[in-house]
């Protein structure tokens, strides 16, 4: 057999990959990553869902594509963190394979993810030279799913994201720093200042709050000057589900 065609598909591959990694440059916001990730890859790498645990805001993001949408709410709501795939990968940032009809005492709860068709999971670390980021976990209703060639494309693809990433972390904090500067010489009333300031904070670091807390003056106690706090109830959902009705 003519080796031109694997030629040709690799080629795509990286191609795809090229486009993804300036897709996550260009649009930085973590909701986004699942509708680039099918858009440039589902033709090329066999998956059903991704898992992507944050390390920066210590949450995982589900997302599945029909007919599997059930395991998004079931595992955001089932499966402990702690015992989850995607925390494994983090803590260890170490890559793991894994056909979910075995058991694994790693992962007491992998049951929740067989029963509802997932048959293989390849999974690994987020990270860069400079900070663990989380981790990347691919779903497939296949059962030999993620050959080694595909595991080693996947690892590629998980660092260039990694990287992406990291450069939108180091980009916006630099892109903070200067309009803070420019809020600081603009601004005289200190309570205003500390209100944009904790906004800011909490944009970048895509937390659900930020508040600043000074001694006051005269008693040295300390006091809550500002803060920015999400709205939306976030202890009645502690991970993130996002499921969609088919492709992008």
């Amino acid at each position: 057999m003519s080796p031109a065609p694997i030629c040709g598909e690799l080629s795509l591959r990286y191609e795809a990959l090229i486009r993804l990694v300036e897709a996550i440059r260009s649009r930085p916001d973590p909701e986004d990553l699942f509708e680039i990730l099918v858009k440039e890859l589902r033709e090329f790498v066999p998956f059903a869902g991704v898992v992507q645990f944050d390390g920066m805001v210590n949450r995982t993001h589900w997302h599945f594509l029909e007919p599997y949408a059930g395991l998004a709410e079931a595992a955001a709501h089932s499966i402990v963190r702690e015992q989850s795939i995607p925390w494994w990968v983090h803590q260890n940032q170490q890559p793991i394979f894994l056909q979910t009809h075995r058991a694994d005492p790693r992962f007491p709860q992998l049951d929740i993810i067989h029963k509802f068709g997932i048959k293989s999971v390849f999974a690994m670390p987020l990270s860069t030279a400079h900070r663990r980021l989380g981790s990347l976990v691919f779903g497939s209703e296949l059962e030999d799913a993620y050959s080694a060639e595909e595991q080693r494309f996947l690892m590629v693809v998980a660092n260039q994201i990694a990287l992406a990433i990291d450069d939108g972390l180091n980009f916006g904090r630099l892109r903070l720093l200067f309009e803070l500067t420019n809020r600081v010489v603009a601004k005289l009333d200190l309570t205003d200042l500390l209100k944009e300031i904790s906004a800011s904070i909490r944009q970048v670091m895509q937390c659900d709050g930020v508040g600043v807390v000074l001694p006051d003056a005269e008693t040295g106690e300390l006091q809550l000057k500002a803060a920015d706090i999400l709205t939306r109830p976030v202890s009645s959902r502690p991970e993130a589900v996002i499921v969609r009705s088919g492709g992008v």
